[in-house]
């Protein structure tokens, strides 16, 4: 998932240009036994080998951030930059979006926003456009919104048309292949967030068809789940806590900070 670190992932020195490995929870790095002399051609092996393992442009930078600086500082984590992207621009839009796997594509419409995370363009939808259909759709895909700036947001590139109609793919982080179930509810979606996680399932022979339920890890999901019968209700739902969460959360986080300060300035 994108709010997580991944074992390891690859970069390149800003002196020399060499290739590297950067590996979860360990300080420094690894020379590649791919490096080549070339800066150009290193750089292109790190984006292609991120790309392939599912990192995220924040995933990286917390990644680098850590091996440098400690994995206990508020940098280590792919969130930090999410709250600190800046929006460019929103353009609404009309077409499809991809499968993650298989060539067959689903009405989409909605925004399409332009964010700038560490000097980079990325580019995402509203989790609330995503399909229905694809959604529920019964091959075993979990699909995890990013929280940018506290919005639930499907990270996409996308392609448009001469018509002016958009195709979009779904970004690295933004899905996993899952047969995960609780009381019969098929996982469609689901949010990480320090201690807790947070699903919206689906169950096709329930007369409520959506639930919306949240967990500890290594705990039992609360049985006092949510039921709806109608999507919509249920995704909203699902963004409501996500999003309350979110706010406590940094809430939280910034009291921490504020004691530690007070603390620091009294020695």
């Amino acid at each position: 998932m994108s709010g997580a670190l991944p074992e390891q992932c690859c970069s390149i020195l800003p002196s020399t240009g060499e290739l590297i490995v950067i590996k979860r929870g360990e300080r420094g790095y690894y020379r590649s036994e791919w490096n080549t002399d070339s800066r150009e051609e290193n750089k292109n092996i790190a984006d292609f080998t991120n790309s392939r393992m599912g990192i995220t442009p924040a995933q990286l930078e917390a990644m680098i951030c850590g091996s440098m600086c400690g994995w206990d500082v508020p940098g280590a984590q792919p969130q930090f930059y999410l709250d600190r992207a800046s929006k460019e621009k929103s353009v609404a839009i009309t077409g499809h979006i991809k499968h993650p796997v298989l060539s067959t594509y689903f009405p989409v419409k909605g925004n399409l926003h332009t964010y700038r995370i560490m000097g980079a363009d990325a580019y995402y939808i509203d989790f609330s456009s995503m399909p229905k259909m694809m959604m529920e759709e019964r091959l075993g895909y979990t699909y995890h919104p990013n929280l940018v700036t506290g919005e639930l947001m499907i990270p996409v590139s996308y392609q448009q048309g001469q018509n002016g109609s958009y195709t979009l793919y779904l970004g690295n982080g933004s899905f996993r292949h899952t047969t995960e179930q609780y009381k019969g509810y098929t996982m469609m979606a689901s949010v990480s967030m320090e201690d807790r996680e947070i699903a919206v399932g689906f169950h096709s022979q329930d007369s409520h068809q959506y639930a919306v339920w949240d967990w500890q890890p290594n705990h039992k999901p609360n049985p006092a789940h949510t039921s709806f019968t109608e999507c919509a209700e249920a995704m909203k739902c699902f963004e409501t806590h996500v999003t309350m969460l979110y706010a406590l959360h940094r809430h939280l986080r910034r009291e921490t900070h504020k004691q530690k300060d007070s603390t620091g300035r009294e020695r």
